[in-house]
């Protein structure tokens, strides 16, 4: 009888709290051409004053080895609404072996800063013995 062992890794796109100013973009990239697999999963927070238009992250994959502005494709959108000192979380989004880089992109707020994350646990190896 034989077993897998994977070997996993922790991969920061976008740093918790990191600040999305009103009317900026935040977004993060990691490269998974050697990964087989990972999960994803990211949040908006917004402060004591919330935004007048909501923060929106796009949830990005990529079918080239160096992705140019043309390459991405979104496969899952998510917003934090307008309610102040509220969070909203991504839920799970898994990520295929197939997809070769990912990205996250924040934007939209009007009027207020939001903080925003993206991590990412990625599948780096399997061995069977």
């Amino acid at each position: 009888m034989s077993s897998t062992t994977l070997t996993k890794s922790a991969r920061v796109l976008v740093a918790h709290g990191t600040s999305c100013a009103a009317g900026a973009t935040v977004a993060g990239t990691v490269d998974l051409r050697t990964a087989q697999g990972a999960l994803l999963t990211a949040r908006i927070a917004n402060g004591g004053t919330a935004p007048t238009a909501q923060c929106e992250a796009a949830v990005q994959v990529a079918h080239a080895d160096a992705p140019a502005a043309a390459d991405w494709r979104t496969i899952h959108r998510f917003g934090g609404g307008v309610a102040a000192g509220t969070e909203t979380d991504s839920g799970a989004v898994a990520i295929d072996p197939a997809v070769m880089h990912v990205r996250v992109a924040f934007s939209g707020n009007t009027g207020a800063a939001v903080t925003v994350e993206a991590l990412l646990s990625a599948i780096d190896s399997a061995q069977t013995v």
